[in-house]
């Protein structure tokens, strides 16, 4: 295994900032941090040779500046590869579950709700959206509108087991509690995806709609 101090330095060597007025100790210092933090030694070797030929780092300020965000864009990048990857496990693990539903559902219906379920995969792919589930319900919202909520029942992992029994046997409370579920799937404050804002601004009236309806049965019980 390389012993840092001397990557630092050959580092350093190989690629100097091209300034005397900024120090030596400056750059090995930093490099070797960028090293005990995982980044590659290619990486490292960029950033100096980057440095180098930046007009504006003059000092030991401005070479720290820039590093800093070189280092700062290359962290920010690891995270958004760390989240695609994730993203990407959470759609494998329900794809199977997704498929199993979809055969119970009529023709002409799986046909729509496949090409939901084919974009939503590749949004995430794409990176437009962090969760699988967020982006198909996107798309269900988009493409059939109120009745979402009885196609995502189908499609989707969640239920309204944990709401007990007795919202169960309750078809309105049921209807409520799905459409509230997917409500939050595609609130822009809690999606990214692009089209979030459209899904939930088509969603929201039925929401209303469910909810008068409900009060209207609980005073004509009463």
């Amino acid at each position: 295994m390389d012993d840092p101090e001397k990557t630092a330095a050959g580092v350093a060597k190989d690629a100097t900032t091209g300034s005397a007025l900024v120090q030596d100790y400056v750059v090995r210092r930093h490099v070797l941090e960028a090293l005990a933090a995982g980044v590659p030694k290619l990486e490292v070797q960029k950033w100096v040779v980057d440095c180098s030929r930046n007009f504006f780092v003059r000092d030991d300020a401005t070479f720290e500046s820039a590093w800093f965000d070189l280092r700062s864009g290359w962290e920010a990048n690891q995270r958004r590869k760390k989240r695609r990857i994730a993203a990407n496990l959470s759609a494998q693990t329900t794809d199977t579950r997704s498929d199993t539903r979809q055969k119970h559902l009529p023709k002409k219906l799986a046909g729509s709700v496949g090409a939901c379920v084919s974009a939503a995969k590749h949004d995430v792919r794409l990176g437009l959206c962090c969760c699988y589930e967020q982006a198909l319900a996107v798309h269900l919202v988009l493409a059939f509108g109120s009745d979402a909520a009885n196609v995502w029942s189908e499609t989707s992992t969640i239920t309204t087991e944990s709401a007990g029994k007795h919202l169960q046997e309750d078809a309105g409370s049921a209807d409520s509690l799905r459409l509230k579920k997917l409500l939050l799937l595609v609130h822009p404050d809690k999606n990214i995806h692009p089209r979030a804002t459209q899904a939930f601004q088509k969603l929201a009236p039925s929401l209303r709609t469910s909810a008068s309806d409900e009060r209207e049965r609980s005073s004509g019980s009463l």
